[in-house]
């Protein structure tokens, strides 16, 4: 039997056991099914129907398809290290919209983002990194400002990871002590 046949027989089949994981994600999610109910499940067989063919139709030989999707639903829902989470979750946790001037604990909240000039520390540290060498500019925008990691970044311009991290920490020092007088 192909891989694409196989496939489709477990679609058809995870077709027919729809209604009951909307069920066990319900159950699974309690008070939150409204919040993220629908994503989770629609996650966790987008995760499911990733893995390898012979893992997915393994998974439906031995009958525990349903068990195996509520299972990667409960593991997503309960972990704070999960794909899940960090794309769902997290954000409704670590994050509250403030609206303007209404009192929070006796602190009223004015949105200026937008209209304040850029602070003398960041002229001191715009002016630092335009004196640097291009290989350390290229740590600055790879690492500091672009968020790159590491690894990534000594791999795509084949450094040493050592020297890199050892480099980047020596960057970041001189800029501190370039704009310290600000601080």
């Amino acid at each position: 039997m192909t891989d694409k046949k196989k496939r489709e027989i477990v679609t058809e089949e995870v077709g027919k056991i729809y209604d009951q994981l909307v069920i066990n994600c319900k159950k699974t999610c309690g008070a939150g099914y409204d919040r993220w109910g629908e994503d989770l499940l629609a996650m966790c067989l987008e995760m499911f129907f990733e893995k390898k063919t012979d893992y997915i139709w393994k998974v439906y030989q031995d009958g525990k398809l349903e068990n195996f999707i509520t299972f990667v639903m409960a593991f997503q829902l309960k972990s704070n290290s999960s794909k899940f989470w960090h794309v769902y979750r997290k954000h409704l946790y670590s994050y509250r919209e403030l609206y303007p001037n209404i009192p929070y604990a006796n602190h009223v909240s004015y949105n200026q983002a937008f209209n304040d000039e850029p602070s003398d520390v960041y002229y001191c540290i715009k002016k630092a990194i335009e004196s640097l060498d291009p290989y350390q500019k290229m740590l600055v925008n790879e690492i500091m400002i672009g968020g790159k990691k590491f690894n990534k970044t000594s791999q795509k311009y084949n450094i040493n990871y050592h020297s890199l991290k050892t480099d980047y920490k020596l960057v970041k020092a001189l800029i501190q002590r370039k704009c310290q007088h600000l601080q």
